[in-house]
């Protein structure tokens, strides 16, 4: 799956949960695969949320096109 992906794609990445559990998964998948990595930020753990849904739900959807902007300079 990860050849295919590669081949079919420009650029990929993998967005985890933000607690020590997910980031520990986002660093060991993007040190195999070479591929981006994107998190929520840290912060959110203290409104006890862990993902990107979590972000929206607490601080709305534009939050998460602020933060993508932001790290992977999308808009």
């Amino acid at each position: 799956n990860i050849d295919y992906i590669n081949q079919n794609c420009k650029k990929v990445y993998v967005a985890f949960d933000n607690d020590n559990k997910g980031i520990t998964a986002c660093k060991e998948i993007t040190a195999q695969t070479g591929w981006g990595y994107i998190n929520p930020p840290r912060k959110l753990l203290e409104e006890d949320g862990t993902d990107f849904a979590d972000m929206a739900k607490i601080w709305g959807i534009d939050s998460i096109k602020e933060h993508f902007n932001k790290k992977l300079n999308i808009k």
